[in-house]
């Protein structure tokens, strides 16, 4: 008896897990498809396209900087000055540098392949929500599940293996336990909008749900052998919470990396000012030290070709 509590425990806290890796992943992919594409909109709009001309400017600036070591170093030498071979230098330079521009560009983030094992799995886990859970086919399905059902051909769309095996794992629960979760969350945030309810009190079923510890259950259980079924569930419920934690990890530095580092700014007239007289400066400066090196650059040009 004491064995059926233990695995029923571990059972509602998989539950629980799910759902909040489930919420975890909602967030990432709120943050990246759809807030990071509105915040990069406007960060164009705002300051982007000066920017854009800035860091052009500046880019000619060392490119005109690199010219002019090249031919500095063929006069130190006494060389005459090959034209053709120092445009190629320049071109495989101004490719780096664009290259470490893109690497450092954080707003876009390009979905991993899956492979073909994988890509069969997804297409066999989304079939089977297909053929359980189609509106038409069952329109007696829960509003519950019909989200679920909706997530799952969102994150097909998307090549989302690890979200479609945690919406299938939901669906195609036999206790009913996430559901019930999902549905008093529902329930809550519909009080909280109506003003039935605060927002905070809204969410506390799914938190309690959420925020089961086991950890004494575990040791008072641990004079037991565990069954090859528990360590099974206990294995599951560890993985989900890693889960869930590389999940926030992600989140976390998300908001750190670009366009999330520039909210603030975009936010803030008096911040978006400050920025815009910055660019001005860095634009004044490339420009001035384009001038300067265009000065050195024919200077050096001429000195080579007098052999002086």
């Amino acid at each position: 008896m004491a064995e059926q509590n233990f695995l029923n425990w571990l059972a509602e806290d998989i539950a629980a897990a799910r759902v909040a890796l489930l919420y975890a992943i909602e967030e990432r992919d709120r943050l990246l498809y759809v807030e990071s594409k509105n915040l990069q909109n406007q960060y164009m709009e705002k300051v982007g396209k000066e920017e854009e001309e800035v860091l052009k400017e500046e880019l000619e600036a060392e490119i005109d900087a690199r010219k002019a070591e090249l031919l500095q170093a063929a006069v130190n030498r006494r060389e005459t000055i090959d034209s053709a071979k120092i445009e190629q230098q320049l071109a495989e330079f101004r490719k780096q540098l664009l290259d470490d521009l893109a690497e450092k560009d954080l707003s876009s983030s390009a979905a991993s392949q899956l492979r073909t094992e994988e890509k069969e799995e997804l297409q066999a886990l989304y079939q089977d929500i297909l053929r359980g859970f189609h509106p038409k086919m069952h329109p007696d399905i829960t509003e519950a599940e019909k989200e679920l059902y909706e997530r799952a051909l969102s994150a097909y769309e998307r090549q989302n293996l690890a979200e479609m095996r945690l919406l299938h794992d939901m669906l195609f629960d036999t206790d009913g336990l996430i559901r019930q979760i999902v549905l008093l969350k529902k329930i809550g945030e519909a009080l909280a909008a109506s003003g039935q309810m605060e927002t905070a009190a809204a969410e506390a079923p799914v938190k309690k749900a959420e925020a089961h510890d086991y950890t004494l259950a575990a040791r008072l259980f641990s004079f037991y052998q565990w069954t090859e079924e528990e360590a099974a569930a206990e294995e599951l419920r560890k993985r989900l919470y890693e889960e869930r934690h590389q999940i926030e990890g992600e989140i976390e530095q998300l908001r750190q990396s670009f366009p999330f580092s520039a909210e603030e700014m975009l936010r803030d007239p008096e911040k978006t000012e400050e920025y815009h007289l910055e660019l001005k400066l860095r634009r004044r400066n490339a420009e001035e030290k384009r001038k300067m090196l265009a000065e050195k650059i024919s200077r050096l040009t001429e000195e080579a070709a007098n052999g002086t």
